[in-house]
């Protein structure tokens, strides 16, 4: 959520609680990622990034998801870390740790309610069928 639209929301509804999509996260990852990458090679460098750098010729792949890689293009990213090691282990660590937001993502999509819940929901379906209070399909 952008930093506009989240004032206006505080301002509008100050009670509310501020909710963010998994896209919206997942993008602020790749804009930290990123980031990272521009810091480093100006402190390292002590220069911006230039074209003929390794760590801007791959900018894109770092910015990819995983499953998006060919196997030549991750192991290449693992076995030899962009440009020099310091940069390199820099980026490899924030592209981890981005992979690692994205695993955590998927979790809270696809994983099971926990099971005293789902009883709990099960039941109450159950008892308003019982009482009328929902028509059969």
């Amino acid at each position: 959520m952008s930093p506009g639209c989240r004032a206006a929301v505080r301002t509008g509804l100050p009670h509310a609680t501020v909710v963010v999509d998994h896209f919206h996260v997942v993008q602020l990852a790749n804009k930290m990622l990123n980031l990272v990458r521009r810091r480093t090679t100006a402190t390292l460098r002590g220069r911006h990034g230039r074209a003929g750098d390794p760590e801007w010729k791959d900018r894109r792949r770092l910015l990819r998801n995983r499953e998006d890689l060919t196997d030549t293009q991750l192991s290449t990213m693992w076995n030899q870390p962009i440009g020099t090691v310091d940069i390199g282990m820099t980026l490899l660590t924030a592209c981890i740790a981005k992979e690692k937001l994205r695993d955590l993502l998927a979790c809270a999509r696809i994983t099971d309610r926990h099971p005293a819940n789902q009883r709990l929901r099960t039941r109450c379906v159950t008892t308003r069928r019982a009482r009328g209070h929902l028509h059969p399909a």
